[in-house]
C-alpha cells in the first residue's frame, strides 16, 4: 500500500464547523480507504505541525509515496516555500486548493508561482478556475468539485401556500457574506407584515458582527441566531429541512461553496446572489438568482418566491435530486483514475 504524508487542517472537537476543516477532514478520510496515511493536523497547533512537517521531509520522505496538502491561501504558500526551499521532489506533491485563491496568488508573481507549477496535481472546484491557471502556464490543473458526505436522507415534503416563509442563512457571520444587506432586505419587506422569518447559523467573525447580529435579533422577532450546526449525520440534515429557501447573499467571489451542497442534502432550495461562478454550481431547476450587491434585486426576488408559493415545491425536488452529484464518490474517482490507473 502507498504511504502518504498528509497535511490540512482537520476537525477537532472545538473547531469542525468552517469548510476548510470539514473539507479536509472527508478528504483525509477517504484517501485511508486506498493508502496508508500519515497526518499532521494544523488545527491543534500549527507551529508544532510546521515543524512535524519539515522533520518529516528532511529525515523521512524516503517513506511517503506522496505528500498531500490541504490548505488555504496562506498554509499553501507556506508549505510550498518549505518544501521548494528543501528541493523536495514536487512531483510527489498534490495540492487540493480550498476556495478559489490561487490564481489571484499567482498571476502576477513568478515566484509564487514556481511554488505550485510543478506539483503533480492541483486540483480546483470547477472548470473556469482550471482555465483561468491554464491562462498562466499551469498544465497539471484537475477539476475536483467540492463534496460532503453520503447521507440517507428521506425526501421531505411541505405544503404551500404558507402565510410566512423559512428562511435560513447558514455561513460565517460578516459583511461580505452579504448578511447584513440579507437583514436589511427583510426589514423592508417585513415593515408592514411578517412574511419571512430568517434563521441565522454560523460563525462570528468578530464581536461587531456578534453584537449587531444580537441587536437585530432584539429588535425583530422574526430574526433568530440559532448558534452553529454541525451537520454530520442525517439527523443534522432534517433541522435544515424544515427551511423553505436557503439565501445565499454572498458579495465575494466564492469558489464552490459547501453550504450549498448540504442544501442539496437537505432538498431545500436557494436564493443565491450571481457570485463568480454561481452558475457552474447551481441551475434555475433549484435556484433563484439575483444580481449579487443589488438589494433592490434581492427584494424583487423574496417578494416574487412568497407571491409564487407554487413554484417551491418543484424547487425543493430538484434541490434534493442533486446531492447525489457531490458525494465523496468524487474523490474516490479521482484517485482511482489519477493515481491508481496505467500503474501511477
Amino acid at each position: 500500500m502507498k504511504r502518504i504524508l498528509f497535511i490540512g487542517s482537520l476537525n477537532t472537537k472545538k473547531d469542525h464547523y468552517d469548510g476548510e476543516r470539514i473539507k479536509t477532514t472527508l478528504t483525509y478520510d477517504v484517501l485511508k480507504n486506498y493508502f496508508d496515511v500519515r497526518a499532521i493536523n494544523l488545527s491543534k497547533n500549527k507551529l508544532v505541525g510546521v515543524f512535524k512537517f519539515v522533520v518529516s521531509i528532511l529525515f523521512h520522505k524516503s517513506k511517503f509515496d506522496y505528500i498531500v496538502i490541504s490548505k488555504d491561501r496562506g498554509g499553501a504558500k507556506t508549505l510550498h516555500k518549505i518544501l521548494y526551499m528543501f528541493h523536495f521532489d514536487m512531483e510527489k506533491v498534490i495540492y487540493f486548493q480550498i476556495g478559489p485563491f490561487l490564481f489571484d496568488l499567482v498571476k502576477n508573481n513568478n515566484d509564487i508561482k514556481k511554488l505550485f507549477v510543478f506539483d503533480k496535481f492541483v486540483t480546483v472546484e470547477t472548470d473556469s478556475l482550471k482555465s483561468q491557471l491554464e491562462t498562466i502556464g499551469f498544465k497539471n490543473v484537475k477539476v475536483l468539485p467540492n463534496f460532503k458526505p453520503a447521507v440517507d436522507l428521506v425526501y421531505k415534503k411541505m405544503c404551500y401556500p404558507k402565510p410566512v416563509l423559512k428562511l435560513v442563512y447558514f455561513s460565517r457571520i460578516e459583511e461580505k457574506k452579504g448578511i447584513y444587506q440579507l437583514i436589511e432586505s427583510l426589514i423592508d419587506i417585513n415593515s408592514e407584515k411578517v412574511e419571512f422569518e430568517l434563521d441565522v447559523y454560523g460563525m462570528f467573525m468578530d464581536k461587531k458582527d456578534r453584537d449587531l447580529i444580537l441587536k437585530y435579533c432584539n429588535l425583530f422577532n422574526w430574526i433568530h441566531y440559532c448558534g452553529r450546526l454541525s451537520l454530520k449525520v442525517a439527523d443534522d440534515y432534517k433541522k435544515l429541512q424544515e427551511y423553505d429557501f436557503h439565501v445565499f447573499p454572498t458579495l465575494y467571489g466564492e469558489g464552490f461553496p459547501g453550504s450549498i451542497i448540504d442544501f442539496f442534502i437537505a432538498g431545500v432550495p436557494t436564493v443565491s446572489s450571481t457570485f463568480a461562478r454561481s452558475k457552474e454550481i447551481l441551475t434555475t431547476n433549484e435556484t433563484i438568482f439575483y444580481q449579487q450587491g443589488d438589494s433592490e434585486a434581492l427584494k424583487g426576488v423574496l417578494k416574487y418566491i412568497f407571491e409564487n408559493q407554487d413554484i417551491i415545491e418543484s424547487l425543493r425536488r430538484n434541490s434534493f435530486k442533486r446531492k447525489e452529484e457531490f458525494t465523496p464518490k468524487l474523490l474516490s474517482s479521482f484517485i482511482e483514475k489519477e493515481l491508481f490507473s496505467n500503474g501511477k
